[in-house]
């Protein structure tokens, strides 16, 4: 969630929106994938290292757009 959030400094209103968007994404992934799916993912992403959060991004695109419409978040990634 923190990763997802950041640390940089946004208005209150989007601070929100963005919360909102994460939070969206975290219960999302938890109900797609069991603790121990989980637990095999997170394996892997530990070895594939800084390009791991593409992945799990490609994994969870359908997912991460249904939040981003429901939550209004629009990232400033292309």
């Amino acid at each position: 969630m923190q990763g997802c959030v950041g640390s940089q400094s946004l208005p209150l209103a989007e601070k929100r929106i963005r919360q909102n968007y994460c939070q969206c994404a975290l219960n999302a992934y938890q109900l797609r994938y069991t603790p121990e799916i989980f637990s095999e993912i997170n394996t892997y992403v530990v070895k594939i290292g800084k390009d791991a959060p593409v992945l799990i991004n490609l994994m969870m695109n359908p997912e991460l757009n249904r939040c981003a419409i429901q939550t209004g978040y629009r990232s400033n990634k292309p």
